[in-house]
């Protein structure tokens, strides 16, 4: 596959986006609020939610989020950029940022996570926000939205066996279909922590060769948020402005797995932390505080 294929790509008379931004770690990371905040920058255009449609639609990835089609959300690699995906998403992503009006191109997506060689494949000159909140907070935070999602749409979430996967989505699965530990609501805690910590470890193997990889914990950006995108712009190269955030900083969030936890649930987490301490201490990325 050649190497350049900015010559070969047409955008329909659109200037093509460049040194793109997007911003990755796990669900329910912080990664909608810092984005929103980063889209307030008037050179930043925050491009839609997620767009995952797009990316399933345009570009060959399956993402199983309410509102998609796809039921499983798989790990993509270079050689599943084809010509005509690079055609497609170079276009569609030109055409939102033309209708911004705005320079640099943002795109959120925790399920981007675990595609980040199809990603650089497409974008060589992308860098990466790694977003990264602590791991009791995170299980708390995604036991809590799975219930939600259940509640509000009917569906299942289940997290295959394989240390690169990320969440399949359905309606409830017949008897027998899926392993009721791994499926939420109501599967083990400890299958929350692996998707934590497989998630930071898949997505460092990966990092080498984007333009710039910038790491921000939760807790530092709610207890400062005006210094951290004060730092984040400045190692993006952003000339910094003030800017209006898009809701209130709650800086209790990430104390509230105190009270959504069971006690069964922190004695099995705590048990996991404890085989998996030292992985868990070798991200670079994740935040690896364990508040007890």
């Amino acid at each position: 596959m050649e190497s350049d294929h900015e010559s070969q790509t047409p955008l329909d008379g659109l200037k093509a986006i460049e040194k793109p931004l997007f911003l990755v770690g796990t669900i329910k990371s912080g990664s909608t609020l810092l984005a929103q905040c980063l889209g307030e920058h008037p050179l930043i255009h925050y491009a839609g939610f997620e767009l995952s449609a797009e990316w399933s639609q345009l570009g060959g990835a399956p993402m199983a989020v309410a509102g998609n089609q796809d039921a499983y959300c798989p790990r993509l690699v270079a050689s599943d950029v084809t010509d005509a995906v690079r055609t497609k998403i170079h276009t569609e992503f030109a055409r939102l940022q033309a209708q911004s009006g705005r320079e640099v191109f943002l795109n959120k997506n925790p399920h981007l996570s675990n595609k980040l060689p199809y990603l650089r494949e497409l974008f060589p000159d992308a860098s990466l926000i790694v977003t990264a909140r602590d791991l009791r907070s995170t299980v708390q935070s995604i036991k809590v939205h799975w219930e939600r999602m259940h509640r509000e749409f009917g569906l299942e979430r289940f997290l295959p066996p394989e240390r690169d996967a990320c969440w399949t989505c359905s309606p409830p699965l017949p008897a027998g279909r899926s392993d009721p530990e791994r499926t939420f609501p109501g599967g083990d805690i400890r299958v929350l922590a692996e998707y934590w910590l497989w998630t930071y470890e898949t997505l460092e193997a990966d990092l080498a060769g984007f333009e710039r990889v910038v790491p921000i914990r939760y807790r530092d950006f709610m207890a400062a948020p005006h210094e951290v995108l004060a730092k984040t712009l400045q190692a993006l190269d952003i000339a910094w402005q003030e800017v209006e955030f898009a809701e209130t900083i709650d800086q209790n969030r990430s104390s509230q797995w105190r009270d959504v936890l069971t006690p069964e649930d922190n004695e099995k987490l705590a048990d996991w932390i404890s085989l998996h301490r030292d992985r868990i201490e070798r991200l670079q990325t994740a935040d690896t505080a364990l508040p007890s």
